[in-house]
This record gives structure tokens, sequence and C-alpha cells, in this order.
């Protein structure tokens, strides 16, 4: 078993009605429980995004900042991929990045 991490770009819920914010909710409750257990950080929505560079300055991320990161658990990168296809976060126009993390204890230097 290997962790995956799932970070989401864009989308999101401006200018969303009481009853939309509900049931977008409702898909997120519904999507994590379908993935369950495999589900290691339910994670956390970003608030805002920089680039920062070596120099110290930064600026906006950028045209698709990151938006939110969950940590999943599967068997593979096949597994975890169909765990997301069913994220709620694409049917709300965002996109997905799925990243396989080094396992704990992994030094590596590059």
């Amino acid at each position: 078993m290997a962790d995956f991490l799932v970070i989401y770009h864009g989308s999101g819920n401006q200018g969303a009605t009481h009853e939309e914010q509900l049931a977008r909710m409702e898909a997120w409750l519904k999507w994590m429980g379908g993935v369950g257990g495999n589900v290691k950080d339910a994670g956390h929505p970003a608030a805002r995004a920089w680039t920062v560079s070596k120099d110290g300055t930064s600026e906006d991320a950028g045209a698709n900042p990151v938006s939110g990161y969950t940590v999943l658990t599967a068997g593979s990168m096949q597994a975890a991929l169909e765990m997301v296809t069913g994220c709620p976060h694409l049917a709300e126009g965002g996109s997905i990045e799925l990243v396989e993390l080094m396992p704990e204890g992994h030094a590596s230097i590059r």
C-alpha cells in the first residue's frame, strides 16, 4: 500500500446558494464515505496560494492554484486514480493532480 497526495486545483463554490453549498457538502461526504478507509488525511481547503522564488519574492500562484488536498492510501496508482475519478471536485469543474508519495522513512536526495 502507498500514500497518494490528491491536489485539487480550481473550482469552488463562489456565489453558491445555501442549498447549493449543502448539496456540495453532501456530495463530498458521500465520496469520502465511498473511499472510506483509504482516506489517510481528509485534508483541508486552501485559502490563498503564492509562488515564492529563492530570492524571497512572491506572486500569486497563477492561473491554476492549489485549492486543497487529501491523502489517500491505495495499492497502486491505478487504484488511486479510480478513487479520485468519482471525486465531486471534478464535477464542479476543477482538476486533480495525483502524486504517489515516497514511503515514510525513505530518504531521497535530488
